[in-house]
């Protein structure tokens, strides 16, 4: 009887055991890649003269929420919004702390914080709206978010809306109302009161919905919108912060050089001798860094005076005092010779033009003592270079029609300007032929007084630039997979400007061609033309 007792009681003990088992996912079987449905929502979407403190959603299926403090926007945005949340097998339910607020349409978006809990499928386009007034706002405004000069989707980027009447301001108070865009860079802010809005894109690490840090990202429109309809096809462009005062940020007293580095990229740089006025020979890097070479002439500290613009027209002016004194020279080797397509100084030449690149500038003023040869087989001939050389690190070199060139440059026809030399050197330029290398010919069905057109190779290098033609060619370039875009130029500076959140400028235009199947990507091939690239906007 015992033995009896004993068996009976294993067996159920087993069996409690096996009825608290985790949860988990049947083995086997096509697996679950269907996401969750909303079927009821409490109080129901578009409900108006809700008074209650409660939301409740029901689903299909078992559900979890993740971080619903942090994943669940709710608008009108009101600071310090607390709510307590409980999951109960496909029923989720929050219980806010405060009355939602009189004759206002609230929305929750909870995105994707709702998954199911065996497969983690996210459930889609969760949203509800409902008014404690006897109105239900309904307007909405939607657009894209993109980078303004590759032209892409920006993802996970926050846009927001501020009252235009309100003293309210992006780099100091939170949006009125806010929305976060989809992977095509798309948003959507829906159930809006009618008025004139003000509208901004941050991209941002912190999540404060604040443009409080250099590093974030804005777009904006210059003017407020007007909403008495719904308003679609908005385009903000995400704008690196380029409005702090270019100033000097540090200075480094280095074995050949000094270098100064200024808080973010200058466009245009000078230095000069305080005491005469000379100008001073250096080299740039990132247009953030700039190397004044030290030199064995001087033999005591020189004030140098510093001045530099940036794309938005903020000024450095300024003197800094700085040791050149060089006292031993050395010998330093001349670098490899690259091709112009790989130099960006000589973009827009073919594949004739090469450039010797220099480690250090130049002391020559004159091309008469340098002696560089060109030789093929048994024949030498001697070759032109730049006639203007002091300061300079890059010379152009123009080859012959023929393919392959040896440059022999003689031991000490180079001083540099610390009084170094270079050694004896030889280098191999071959020319490219042109079953070797592609063309490609199109045009820009646009005035062409201030138009730019670039190609653009796979790692978004411009290897190719053609300014102020609506037509254009360019030749004797690499195989390779390439983008052609057209810059609208408004300033005819010749470069692309992002523009300026303080000074509400907008980036300037990009435009990309695309073939009849919306693909921007252009295949060039060895001994190949591609012609009529045309597109217009």
């Amino acid at each position: 009887m015992g033995k009896q007792l004993s068996s009976i009681l294993l067996i159920l003990l087993l069996g409690l055991h096996c009825r608290c088992a985790n949860v988990r996912a049947p083995e086997g079987g096509t697996r679950d890649t269907i996401s969750p449905v909303l079927v009821k929502v409490i109080p129901e979407n578009g409900s108006i003269n809700y008074k209650g403190k409660q939301i409740i959603l029901e689903f299909d299926e078992n559900v979890s929420i993740v971080n619903p403090q942090q994943n669940v926007l709710i608008t009108p945005f009101r600071e310090g919004i607390k709510f307590d949340y409980k999951v109960k097998r496909n029923r989720i339910q929050l219980e806010f702390e405060e009355d939602f607020p009189a004759n206002t349409t609230t929305t929750l978006n909870f995105g994707e914080s709702i998954e199911d809990i065996t497969e983690k499928n996210k459930a889609k386009n969760v949203r509800i709206a409902f008014s404690t007034g006897d109105y239900l706002d309904s307007l909405s405004i939607s657009g894209t978010v993109l980078s303004p000069l590759t032209q892409l989707p920006v993802e996970e980027a926050s846009v927001l809306l501020y009252d235009a009447q309100d003293t309210l301001t992006i780099q100091e108070d939170k949006p009125l109302y806010y929305a976060v865009t989809d992977e095509e860079g798309e948003f959507v802010i829906s159930n809006l009161a009618p008025g004139e809005y003000k509208i901004y894109a941050l991209v941002e690490k912190n999540n404060n919905l604040i443009y409080d840090n250099v590093d974030e990202q804005i777009g904006f429109l210059p003017d407020s919108i007007p909403l008495i309809s719904d308003t679609s096809g908005i385009v903000l462009y995400s704008i690196a912060s380029n409005d702090d005062t270019l100033r000097l940020k540090r200075v480094r007293n280095e074995k050949v050089n000094v270098t100064l580095e200024t808080n973010k990229p200058f466009a245009k740089v000078s230095l000069f001798a305080e005491s005469t006025g000379k100008e001073l020979p250096f080299t740039t890097e990132a247009n953030s860094k700039i190397r004044l070479y030290k030199e064995t002439d001087y033999v005591d500290s020189l004030r140098i005076r510093v001045q530099a613009e940036d794309s938005i027209g903020s000024i450095l002016d300024t003197i800094v005092k700085v040791n050149l004194s060089l006292p031993v020279p050395e010998e330093v080797k001349v670098d490899t010779v690259k091709q112009a397509a790989k130099a960006s100084p000589i973009v827009g030449t073919d594949a004739n033009q090469w450039e010797l690149q220099l480690p250090l500038p130049l002391r020559q003023t004159s091309s008469d003592s340098l002696a560089f040869f060109l030789y093929q087989d048994s024949t030498v001939t001697s070759l032109n270079v730049d006639s203007i050389l002091f300061g300079r690190t890059k010379l152009k070199i123009t080859l012959p029609t023929t393919r392959a060139y040896g440059l022999l440059i003689p031991a000490g026809t180079l001083s540099y300007i610390n009084g170094q030399t270079n050694r004896k050197d030889s280098l191999t330029l071959k020319r490219a032929s042109s079953e070797e290398v592609a063309i490609a010919r199109g045009k820009v069905n646009m005035p062409a007084e201030n138009i730019i057109v670039e190609l653009v190779n796979d790692r978004g290098e411009v290897v190719r630039q053609s300014l102020y033609q609506s037509d254009f060619t360019f030749d004797n370039v690499r195989p390779g997979t390439y983008q052609l875009r057209a810059i609208v130029d408004k300033n005819q500076n010749g470069k692309w400007d992002k523009g300026s959140f303080a000074r509400k400028i907008l980036p300037e235009e990009v435009h990309y061609y695309t073939n009849a199947q919306g693909d921007r990507t252009i295949t060039l091939k060895a001994n190949w033309e591609v012609r009529d690239l045309t597109w217009g906007w």
